[in-house]
């Protein structure tokens, strides 16, 4: 948390940028396996 305080905003743009990717990448990944319970 500290780490964050320091950071420039420029980088916590950035992480949140990453932040998004990364969470449509689970949403992706849940959908996926849903998809195959189902199929299955």
């Amino acid at each position: 948390m500290a780490r964050n305080k320091l950071a420039p905003l420029n980088y916590k743009k950035k992480n949140k940028k990453n932040d998004e990717k990364i969470k449509n990448k689970m949403y992706l990944f849940l959908i996926t396996l849903i998809i195959v319970i189902i199929c299955v």
